[in-house]
């Protein structure tokens, strides 16, 4: 009975893939009104690793019960096409499932043919994009469109004061040049270490250009900033011998208030304080440097 209703429903899907059931590539089945399964391929059963007799909520995972009211909205209002994706875990893992649902009359009464496709492999790789869409693959850390993201939600007041912490890597030419530009690679994922560790979950740490990186402060003071400036500082001794590349930089910071005026003020100030302390320690910097590559 259940194969002479398999082939109907085939018949009247003109469907190869279902006329061929066992030998189908696909991962389908065909499930009456009461959702018992009715004929299935031998895809079916290998991907969803059990041998089910109907699809109730369980098999749908979390998401069963939406998806049940979804195929009985079908059936109740005779939809012909529906598709849905859910997320069921399969060999210890969570997978996206779409799910395509026809609904085929047969000698008076109403089947549905269900083909299923794995769509983990798209949602992963859109996963990987979105990712780095907002982070520098080479540090890890948020890139320059994450910071311009975070500027727009910091322009209307909520964060205020800001603090934005400017750093810049001294000395990034000679160590490209005498050591190699994968040293320069070593030196941006070491001060990206330093302020990973040195900086609190609550604030953004980007690397916003080459060799520059920046910081936003919600709700920040001066103290705030002062004592942040000497954890950087133990931070870095407590990391820099174990860092293989000689890295030295200079950092400045700034305060305001997005209420009361650009961000790229508050900005700017932290830049010329950077290059302040940029220009004050350029020759001992670049001593170092040499001392070291030597």
């Amino acid at each position: 009975m259940e194969k002479d209703i398999q082939e109907k429903v085939c018949k009247a899907l003109k469907s190869s893939e279902c006329v061929f059931f066992d030998l189908s590539s696909l991962v389908i089945c065909v499930i009456d009104e009461s959702f018992n399964i009715i004929g299935k391929s031998k895809k079916f059963s290998s991907f969803f690793g059990h041998h089910s007799i109907n699809l109730d909520n369980s098999f749908f995972g979390k998401d069963g019960d939406n998806i049940i009211k979804r195929l009985i909205e079908q059936f109740e209002k005779k939809i012909n096409t529906i598709s849905l994706v859910f997320t069921k875990r399969l060999n210890h893992e969570f997978r996206h499932i779409l799910l395509i649902s026809d609904l085929v009359k047969v000698d008076e009464n109403f089947y549905r043919f269900c083909v299923f496709q794995d769509l983990s492999n798209i949602y992963q790789q859109n996963e990987k994009l979105k990712y780095l869409s907002f982070h520098d693959e080479l540090t890890g850390l948020y890139n320059r469109n994450y910071f311009e993201n975070e500027i727009k939600k910091y322009s209307d007041g909520r964060m205020d004061p800001i603090g934005v912490f400017v750093f810049d890597v001294d000395g990034m030419k000679l160590i490209n040049d005498s050591l190699g530009h994968h040293a320069g690679d070593k030196a941006l994922q070491g001060i990206a270490k330093i302020l990973r560790k040195a900086f609190r979950k609550s604030d953004i740490v980007c690397r916003v250009g080459g060799d520059e990186f920046a910081i936003l402060i919600p709700h920040a003071n001066i103290n705030l900033m002062e004592n942040l400036i000497q954890r950087i500082k133990s931070v870095y001794l407590d990391l820099k011998d174990r860092i293989s590349v000689p890295l030295y930089f200079s950092m400045g910071y700034s305060v305001g208030n997005a209420r009361e005026e650009e961000f790229e003020s508050i900005f700017k100030r932290a830049d010329i304080s950077m290059y302040s302390n940029k220009f004050s320690k350029r020759n001992e910097s670049y001593e170092k440097i040499l001392k070291s590559i030597q």
